[in-house]
This record gives structure tokens, C-alpha cells and sequence, in this order.
């Protein structure tokens, strides 16, 4: 596979019952018409090339039907599976630019103090309207939820892959 995967959601509920399912789209941005395949894996490296037979809008997000997924019994194993696309596949970005989905796996810091929080699990659409939700993997080994707001997320360096945030202390989970 040597393209740069884009993490764009995950297998969400089941759609009927020949297969289909809603992609949890993580990403905030429309798939391209025109893209004829995803990967789908736990996580990156073990994501497997799946061709789409179709994609749908609903009014609550994507429908997705991909050709090897044949019942709702293959959904729901797959269900909470990631979603990638090659970044390739996706339009081009203008200079200080960046795709939300890649980047998952960056560091986190906290600004005032460059102290390593974590790395970046996850993003989570929330809502119109609403802020997303960037977990991080505490370097604690406790996790934080931060807001993808101006307030919280301070600065973000795609290319070296480095989120600066303000308050860490204050979005992290008592376990």
C-alpha cells in the first residue's frame, strides 16, 4: 500500500441488511464522487482495500455499500472500524492547509510549557453546530477530550505533525 492513508471515519451502524452501513464521517469534509475504494482497518497499517459499489448522502450522513461487505453480519464485524482514503484520492489543499483526518497519531503539547499530553486518537463529528472532539492518548496513559475550538486548540503544525492546545488540564478524563 505505500499511499498515505487519510483517516476519514469509521464503519458505523448497519444500514439494512445486504451490507450497507452509515460511515461515521470524522473528518468534516464530503468523499469525492468519483472515489472508487477505501481501506478499512483497526487501525492503519492493517486496513484492507475494500471497492465501493456505491455511496449515498442521507440527511444524518454518508451511506456506504462496499462490494465485500455483503450482509449486516459483515458490518457490525467490522463495526468501529476505521475509514481511510488515499490522500491522493482526496482534492489538493491550499498551503497551510490540512486534511482533520491526518492528523491522527500527531503529538500533542500543551503551549505554555511544550509538555508532551499525548498523541491524537481520534476525532469525532459532533453536529452542525457543534465543536468537533479530538481525543487524545495521554502520555499518562489517561485520555483527554478537547473541543476543536480557536479557545483550546492553539496551533496546529500538519507537516510536523504537532497540535499546540491551552488548558490541557482541564479536558482530561478521570478514569
Amino acid at each position: 500500500m505505500g499511499a498515505r492513508l487519510i483517516q476519514v471515519g469509521h464503519v458505523g451502524r448497519p444500514h439494512g441488511f445486504r451490507g450497507e452501513f452509515m460511515l461515521s464521517n470524522s473528518w468534516g469534509e464530503p468523499l469525492p464522487e468519483d472515489l472508487a475504494f477505501v481501506y478499512v482497518g483497526r487501525e492503519e497499517e492493517d486496513a484492507v482495500e475494500h471497492p465501493i459499489e456505491r455511496l449515498t448522502e442521507m440527511p444524518r450522513g454518508l451511506r456506504i455499500k462496499l462490494a465485500s461487505f455483503e450482509s449486516d453480519k459483515t458490518v457490525k464485524e467490522h463495526q468501529g472500524c476505521l475509514v481511510f482514503v488515499p490522500q491522493e484520492a482526496l482534492p489538493p489543499l491550499e498551503s497551510n492547509q490540512y486534511y482533520v483526518g491526518e492528523l491522527v497519531g500527531s503529538e500533542v503539547r500543551e503551549v505554555d510549557t511544550e509538555t508532551l499530553v499525548g498523541n491524537l486518537g481520534g476525532i469525532e463529528e459532533v453536529g452542525k453546530g457543534c465543536a468537533d472532539r479530538w481525543w487524545v492518548n495521554g502520555a499518562d496513559h489517561t485520555q483527554y477530550i478537547f473541543p476543536a475550538t480557536a479557545e483550546v486548540i492553539f496551533r496546529v503544525d500538519a507537516a510536523r505533525r504537532i497540535i499546540w492546545v491551552r488548558n490541557a488540564e482541564l479536558y482530561r478524563q478521570i478514569q
